[in-house]
């Protein structure tokens, strides 16, 4: 047998790749469509939402997406001019409603190596605005796309989105308000049928001006998630999520007592399954609110839905975001819906005893911490009591603990009115009724700390176990 030389070796791997490379690049092609009709036919679950129109263009190395996608008549509407024809008479009702569309063309680089990486395919789309939306788009972004998204799809499934907006600077309407805003980056990453899905999101922040002399300056704001999906057929997803702001002020120049600055606020979600009951969580929280009368540090407001049947959950929240066609078409029939499915799955939710808890509602000042728990349950609920909310009181089974400094009460009461005089009749009359509620035994003072519970349980209230 005759021995291949080098050279020969070469240009046949170089022939054989000229010649895979289309072959795979019009395969990746192929999958890419099949891949964003079955994204199409997902949207088509949810009654909110309409395609109306589609066009794939297939090529051999790229193709194009053309897609329109309109929301339920009724949501996002936005007026149509009256036209002099439309039999509309003077003092009839406004014109007409059309929903509101969204154009999207979608530039696809198909695989195995688009832009210069290994993958299935590299997607850049753009929003296509027509008429007044892109007439008023350029006042306020110029000739910049108001918003861009730039997508990756792997070979085994999953991919990632990048999809931003850029900063500009405006001024306003006739007055002249000013307007800066920086921007805006959110980060996704997905894994096959977006099973996983972590989050990212960062926002600069804006600052704004109005020539009635109010100044408002948002911070940065940053934040991330990570959610799994609990099925591959729910839209139901768990996980955690965080997100914080620098700053919010607000500046009044002309009404000082309107003002206020708010720093470090934060936000952070935990929904969770174990033993087929889901907890979910939110911590709300903040390092100091400071208004013209009041500085308030270390605000926590913390709350949770607990031991939510997780079967039953999964089964109302798809039903919630999945209801028919003809269920959902306007959002009256949205609103119908919501009422049918609570109808149907909300017994069994509550029958298994699912908690609602305010684990802690709470703030500082110079007086002292001010400090709420409480947690709330109702089972054995039927159908029929779902319609009747006093069907439901003798289920119901609830307790608060309260605790707050005297002085903050007092305070709180005086500043209510302006007159010093007053403001001193009120401190005293707080005074009178705080000491005549621990006489009664409702309330008990220690180290200047005034403190109760409230119990409720078989229709019947107990205040620091008291009969109220």
């Amino acid at each position: 047998m005759k021995k291949l030389s080098a050279p020969a070796i070469a240009a046949a791997v170089v022939g054989a790749l000229v010649v895979a490379y289309p072959a795979a690049s019009w395969y990746t092609g192929a999958r890419i469509e099949s891949t964003f009709n079955d994204l199409s036919q997902q949207t088509l679950k949810y009654p909110y939402l309409k395609i109306t129109k589609q066009e794939f263009k297939r090529g051999l190395f790229s193709s194009t997406e053309d897609l329109i996608v309109e929301f339920t008549p009724g949501m996002f509407d936005k007026p149509v001019a009256a036209d002099a024809g439309d039999g509309t008479a003077d003092g009839a009702p406004s014109a007409p409603q059309k929903p509101l569309q969204l154009h999207f063309v979608s530039h696809i680089q198909n695989g195995p190596f688009p832009g210069a990486r290994f993958g299935a395919a590299s997607i850049d789309t753009e929003l296509v605005l027509d008429g007044d939306e892109k007439a008023a788009a350029e006042k306020l972004f110029g000739k910049q796309s108001p918003l861009q998204i730039a997508s990756k799809l792997g070979y085994l499934g999953g991919g990632s989105v990048v999809v931003t907006s850029p900063a500009f600077s405006s001024t306003m309407g006739d007055n002249g308000d000013k307007l800066d805003w920086k921007g805006i980056t959110v980060n996704a990453d997905f894994s096959n049928g977006a099973r996983e899905v972590q989050y990212k999101l960062n926002v600069p922040g804006l600052t704004a001006h109005t020539a009635e002399g109010l100044d408002v300056v948002m911070g940065a704001i940053t934040g991330n998630a990570d959610m799994q999906r609990v099925s591959a057929d729910s839209t139901l997803y768990l996980g955690k999520a965080h997100l914080v702001a620098d700053q919010l002020k607000v500046a009044n120049a002309n009404e000082p007592a309107k003002s206020f600055e708010l720093q470090k606020l934060a936000l952070d979600s935990d929904s969770s399954a174990k033993n087929n009951f889901v907890d979910m969580v939110v911590q709300l929280g903040a390092k100091s609110l400071v208004t013209s009368k009041l500085t308030v540090n270390d605000i926590h407001y913390d709350y949770g839905l607990r031991h939510l049947d997780e079967p039953t959950l999964i089964k109302l929240i798809d039903s919630f975001n999945r209801p028919q066609k003809d269920q959902a078409q306007t959002p009256e029939d949205a609103r119908a819906n919501m009422l049918k499915v609570w109808k149907e799955f909300g017994p069994a939710l509550l029958n298994n005893k699912p908690e609602v808890t305010i684990d802690r509602i709470s703030f500082s000042t110079p007086d002292g911490e001010a400090k709420l728990t409480a947690r709330a349950a109702i089972g054995d609920a039927v159908t029929e009591n779902l319609d009747n909310f006093a069907a439901l009181l003798p289920k119901l089974e609830a307790s608060a603990t309260i605790s707050i400094p005297e002085s903050m009460v007092t305070k709180l009461m005086a500043g209510s009115v302006s007159d010093p005089i007053t403001q001193v009749q009120m401190e005293d009359g707080a005074k009178q009724q705080i000491a005549a509620f621990e006489s009664q035994g409702y309330l008990t003072r220690k180290d200047k700390i005034i403190s109760t519970n409230f119990d409720w349980k078989k229709g019947k209230a107990l205040i620091n176990g008291k009969p109220m």
